[in-house]
């Protein structure tokens, strides 16, 4: 708080970054690459080689079975729940600061998880990354279309802004933007 005017005051600070296929990544966005591949790797890893991943996997499969296995279905369905939240509320977290924080902050995503979670099929993680990396090339390639000079003519920023077309940039922000 600023002393004399009793007013709180934004402080500036320099933002780094470093040069990564042409484009210049911000720090914070080279962070949550790195901290997106560790958690996914860590995920693969748990769900692909531990008991607790055998577990959930068979009961996705064949509750019933599992059942009859002796597993319990339940916690191991509560456990990944909760393992889910949890990694949901770290990413919306750890977005804050690239997406900012409104009211309708889920609707600009909601459709683009809903499309990559379609596309990439509901228990593949890599088809769901393919998917995921699809989409952001497509977004990518048409926000560079609607940046193009003749486009800029035809359409304003503002008009992107009303129709709420805003989202497409909102994927690829995390990597592409500065």
């Amino acid at each position: 708080m600023h002393r004399r005017s009793g007013r709180y005051s934004r402080v500036m600070v320099p933002k780094s970054g470093c040069p990564v296929l042409g484009q210049t990544l911000g720090t914070y966005r080279l962070f949550l690459i790195a901290t997106a591949l560790v958690v996914s790797a860590v995920l693969v890893v748990a769900l692909e080689y531990t008991r607790f991943g055998a577990m959930v996997r068979a009961a996705v499969d064949n509750q019933r079975m599992a059942r009859g296995l002796g597993i319990n279905v339940d916690s191991a369905f509560a456990v990944t729940f909760a393992l889910g939240s949890g990694l949901a509320g770290l990413g919306g977290a750890l977005a804050i600061d690239i997406v900012g924080l409104d009211p309708s902050f889920a609707l600009a995503y909601l459709v683009y998880v809903l499309i990559v979670v379609a596309v990439g099929g509901l228990g593949s993680i890599g088809g769901t990354f393919a998917a995921a990396m699809l989409l952001l090339t497509l977004l990518y390639v048409s926000s560079a279309a609607l940046d193009h000079e003749s486009a800029k003519e035809r359409i304003s920023r503002e008009d992107l802004l009303r129709l709420n077309l805003i989202g497409f940039h909102g994927v690829r922000l995390v990597c592409f933007r500065a």
